[in-house]
């Protein structure tokens, strides 16, 4: 039994831990897990991840005007969604209001407001769901309300009367934060198709069957950095390339919409288990063993810099010696119809 609180950016980290601490007052045996600062030194995040979520009973998502969009808050809610009941997947609204996530993946969840008739449901159906008795939530609640709310007043909250000098002071802000991002994925863009241009002015499309791509690419790959294994293969000469992140099955991902040149294959790549993670990568053809290039984030501006493994960007794949096909590959092929 355990609660599973996630955040993103610093408004939601700064609530998520007087929230935890307030809930171990409450619920001293059960214990909260907060994504990201309740990982140690050396934690595989994916490994890490998917073992909490074996074990919770309910999520709690902090959620903010800054981390609506948020790929990692929505692939932890997504992902807490696969564990659990959705009624038990919660969303917190600490600066923003219910119509604001209405586009959002987050409006299918039920959510709750933070002053003290949400958080009093919010420990209701914290009880119900860890088969506690609820005869004495009342007095219980009462007991550490006024702690928590002496917290909670002293959060930043950013202040909704704002002059229309502030809000366009705000606003353009997060023009130039969205504008900044654009900017880092055309140069990226451009860098790819100006290398592309210059190693090759006839791009060869990954369904034109090539017996030198065939050799090089195809069979186990693994990547030094992220501990994730790859492995290409082709089917009625189109190359395909699932992947495990961390070596992790509950994290299954796969490159796509692949193109190929000489030196190069580019393309998208995407989670299976998560609409929220995914982007574009590169690699070339470094020599028969090894594939060098990188990958970003398709909303890259907002991912979680302070989380491990969440911002890395170079990608280097070395090439297995082995005939063996592993049992995840054989299972992506069977699910290739259906992707």
């Amino acid at each position: 039994m355990k609660i599973f609180i996630s955040w993103s950016g610093k408004l939601s980290n700064e609530f998520s831990t007087i929230l935890g601490d307030w809930l171990n007052c409450i619920l001293p045996n059960i214990p909260t897990f907060i994504s990201s600062s309740s990982l140690s030194p050396g934690d595989r995040w994916s490994d890490k991840l998917a073992k909490e979520l074996e074990q919770c009973n309910a999520g709690i998502i902090c959620l903010t005007n800054e981390n609506l969009m948020s790929p990692w808050i929505n692939f932890e809610a997504g992902a807490l969604s696969k564990h659990i009941n959705n009624s038990m997947v919660i969303p917190l609204l600490i600066n923003i209001k219910d119509s604001e996530i209405s586009k959002s993946p987050l409006s299918q969840f039920q959510t709750l407001t933070i002053d003290k008739s949400g958080l009093k449901k919010l420990l209701i159906k914290l009880f119900d769901s860890l088969d506690l008795p609820n005869n004495k939530i009342d007095i219980i609640f009462d007991k550490w309300w006024d702690d928590l709310e002496v917290k909670l007043n002293s959060l930043n909250f950013p202040d909704k009367r704002k002059s229309d000098n502030e809000k366009y002071e705000n606003l353009l802000l997060n023009y130039n934060d969205v504008n900044e991002g654009l900017k880092i994925r055309v140069n990226q863009i451009e860098k790819i198709l100006s290398n592309l241009t210059e190693q090759n002015n006839e791009s060869i499309d990954s369904n034109l069957f090539d017996h030198h791509h065939l050799n090089i690419l195809s069979g186990l790959w693994e990547s030094p950095i992220t501990k994730s294994s790859y492995y290409g293969f082709f089917i009625d000469d189109k190359f395909h390339m699932p992947y495990l992140y961390e070596d992790n099955e509950n994290f299954l991902a796969h490159f796509y919409n692949i193109k190929i040149t000489k030196k190069r294959i580019y393309g998208e790549f995407k989670w299976l288990n998560s609409h929220y993670i995914n982007g574009y990568f590169f690699l070339d053809i470094i020599s028969n063993d090894i594939l060098k290039g990188g990958w970003v984030y398709s909303n890259d501006t907002i991912v979680l810099k302070n989380s491990p493994n969440r911002e890395k960007t170079e990608l280097i794949l070395n090439k297995v010696n082995t005939v063996e096909v592993p049992s995840w590959v054989t299972s992506y092929k069977k699910q290739l119809k259906q992707i």
